[in-house]
C-alpha cells in the first residue's frame, strides 16, 4: 500500500499539484451530483451484513457531494477570476444567467406540481421569497432549493473576499483567518441550539460549507499562479490521513448521535467542513488512474458534471413527484422500491442531459 502512495506521490510530482484538480473538474461535480442524487434517493440496502451497512453509510454520507461542489466551485471562480479579470457588474450578470433563468423555470413547474398534488401555496409574498433564489435565509421557505440560496451567497461575497484575498501577502493566513471566523459563527449557532432549538441553528447547513468554497477559492489561486510555496498542501499522506480520520469521525456520529442531534448541532457537517480539500484531491487522482484504462467512465462522469446544476433540479423534481408519494398517493399507487427509485435516477438523468443539450444549442443560436 505504501508503494502505492510512493508511486503516486512521484507522478503527482512530474506536474503542477493543482492540475488533478483542474484538469477532472467537470468529472469531479459529475461524482458530487450522482452522489446527491443516491443520498436523496429512497434505495434502502437493508441492515443485514457488512456491504449492506457499508454501501448505507456511503448514501447516508451522499451529502459530501455538495462540500465537493463549494470547493469545486471556489477553485473554479478564483481561477477564472485571476484569468479574466471581470467588473463586479459583469460577474455578477454572468452568475446571475447561469443560475437564476434555469432556477425560475424549475422552480415555476415545481410552484405548479405542488398546488396540483401536494399543499396549495398561495400567498403571494411567499412565492415573491422563492423567486428571489433567497427563501432559504429570508423566510426558511422553499428548503428544498437552499442549495440556491447558498450559492448565490457565495457569489454575493466572493468579489469582495477576492479583493481582501489578492491585497492580503499571507494568503495562507488570510484564509485561516476567514476560516476561523467561519467556524466560530458555526460554534455560536450550535450553542444557539440548546437555547433557541432550531431557530438559528438551520443556518449551519451553509455556514459550515464556506469553508469549503474559501479554501478551494485558495487552491485556484495556487493553481492560476503556479505558487510552489504551497506544495506542501498536496502530499497524499496527508489527504489519505486526513480523510480517513474525517470519516471515521463522521461514523462515530452517526452511532452515538441521534438524527435529530445531527440535524440540530451541526454534526452532519463539522467533520468534513475542512476535509473537502483532501477529499476532493484524492477523488481527482483516482479520476487520473481511470484516465488509460477507463476513459469511457470519465467521459460519462464528464459529461454528468456539465449538466450538474440540471441534474440537481431536475431530479428534486422527479423524486418529489415521481418517486416520492405525492402523485402515487394521489392515484393511489404504492411507491417505494429499490426498483422505482433507480429508474428515477435514469430517468432524472437522461432528462438532464437533454436539457444541457438544450441550453447549450440555444446559446450557440443566441450567443
Amino acid at each position: 500500500m505504501f508503494d502505492i502512495f510512493s508511486n503516486l506521490n512521484s507522478e503527482i510530482k512530474k506536474m503542477e499539484k493543482s492540475d488533478f484538480i483542474s484538469l477532472y473538474r467537470n468529472s469531479l461535480m459529475g461524482i458530487a451530483i450522482l452522489w446527491i442524487v443516491f443520498y436523496h434517493s429512497g434505495i434502502n440496502f437493508g441492515k443485514i451484513g457488512f456491504l449492506s451497512y457499508f454501501c448505507s453509510f456511503i448514501k447516508y454520507t451522499g451529502y459530501l457531494g455538495v462540500d465537493i461542489f463549494f470547493f469545486v466551485s471556489g477553485f473554479g471562480l478564483m481561477a477564472s477570476w485571476y484569468k479574466k479579470r471581470p467588473s463586479i457588474l459583469f460577474f455578477y450578470k454572468r452568475r446571475f444567467l447561469r443560475i437564476m433563468p434555469i432556477y425560475w423555470f424549475f422552480l415555476s413547474i415545481y410552484l405548479v406540481l405542488i398546488n396540483l398534488f401536494g399543499t396549495p401555496i398561495t400567498n403571494l409574498g411567499t412565492v415573491f421569497i422563492y423567486y428571489t433564489g433567497f427563501s432559504f435565509f429570508i423566510s426558511r421557505t422553499n428548503n428544498i432549493h437552499w442549495f440556491i440560496s447558498a450559492i448565490l451567497l457565495c457569489y454575493l461575497i466572493f468579489p469582495f473576499f477576492e479583493n481582501y484575498f489578492q491585497k492580503n501577502k499571507n494568503k495562507l493566513r488570510f484564509l485561516i483567518f476567514i476560516v476561523t471566523l467561519c467556524l466560530t459563527l458555526a460554534i455560536i449557532l450550535t450553542a444557539s441550539a440548546f437555547i433557541f432549538a432550531n431557530k438559528f441553528s438551520f443556518l449551519l447547513i451553509v455556514i459550515l460549507r464556506l469553508p469549503a468554497f474559501f479554501i478551494g477559492s485558495l487552491i485556484g489561486y495556487i493553481y492560476i499562479k503556479r505558487d510552489n510555496n504551497f506544495s506542501y498542501l498536496f502530499s497524499i499522506y496527508l489527504h489519505v490521513f486526513f480523510t480517513f480520520f474525517c470519516f471515521v469521525a463522521l461514523a462515530l456520529i452517526y452511532y452515538f448521535c441521534s438524527t435529530d442531534d445531527r440535524w440540530l448541532y451541526g454534526l452532519y457537517w463539522y467533520p468534513f467542513m475542512l476535509g473537502s480539500f483532501s477529499l476532493t484531491f484524492l477523488l481527482s487522482i483516482l479520476l487520473d488512474t481511470l484516465h488509460t484504462r477507463h476513459n469511457y467512465l470519465l467521459d460519462f462522469l464528464d459529461k454528468i458534471g456539465r449538466s450538474s446544476l440540471e441534474l440537481y433540479f431536475i431530479h428534486l423534481l422527479v423524486f418529489a413527484f415521481i418517486g416520492s408519494k405525492l402523485i402515487f398517493n394521489y392515484f393511489g399507487i404504492l411507491p417505494g422500491s429499490n426498483y422505482l427509485w433507480i429508474a428515477a435516477i435514469f430517468v432524472s438523468v437522461i432528462l438532464s442531459n437533454i436539457f444541457n443539450s438544450i441550453l447549450s444549442h440555444l446559446n450557440i443560436l443566441f450567443k
